[in-house]
């Protein structure tokens, strides 16, 4: 979700400062969640400003079998290096500036290093599912850097979709769960029990 106003402006203002030096800018938004946040021209300005932007699923006002497949993550991919993702939508009630429905709390995470890769991959996979192009991946991985500290755990990003024969997600959250020795702990607000 993005929505005009305090912080997505201040994104705005470094996006366009970056496209205006040469860096691919790119933004993909969920339609359905900027249905109401957004101008009709919000694609277009973005575009005159030197942005490549796609919004995912446009809404259509009928019924339709793929109407609830939204695009929920939040992903902020620089570099193929580093990336932030979490619950945290471009919009004022995400930081506190307005207040709708109470204060929300939220959680994200800045990721440094090769995990960040797979960030830029699931990104570049979208857009290329969006636009109807192959996006070579490879072209945007960055070269490797020595670690300073002994690595002494790993992370693997991942991503899957309703489309998908085999749930990613479902099989990774079970895998990693029955490997606890210590503890779990779970956190969400969209617990669905099937």
């Amino acid at each position: 979700m993005i929505g005009e106003g305090v912080f997505w402006d201040s994104i705005h203002e470094i996006l366009v400062r970056k496209a205006a030096e040469g860096v691919d800018v790119r933004v993909i938004w969920d339609d359905i969640g900027s249905l109401l946040t957004l101008p009709t021209s919000f694609a277009a300005n973005l575009r005159r400003e030197g942005i490549k932007c796609h919004v995912f699923n446009p809404f259509r006002p009928f019924l339709s079998s793929v109407q609830n497949n939204r695009d929920h993550r939040k992903i902020v991919s620089v570099d193929g290096r580093v990336a932030f993702t979490g619950g945290i939508n471009l919009a004022d009630e995400y930081i506190g500036e307005r207040e709708r429905f109470g204060h929300w709390k939220d959680a994200g995470i800045l990721l440094r290093g090769d995990g960040a890769w797979s960030f830029t991959v699931m990104f570049l996979q979208m857009w290329s599912f969006l636009t109807k192009t192959t996006e070579p991946c490879e072209m945007y991985l960055p070269p490797r850097t020595e670690v300073g500290e002994p690595v002494t755990g790993w992370v693997q990003p991942f991503c899957d979709s309703p489309m998908d024969e085999f749930s990613v997600g479902e099989h990774t959250y079970r895998h990693l769960i029955a490997a606890a020795k210590n503890y779990v702990y779970i956190t969400t607000p969209y617990l669905m029990v099937d």
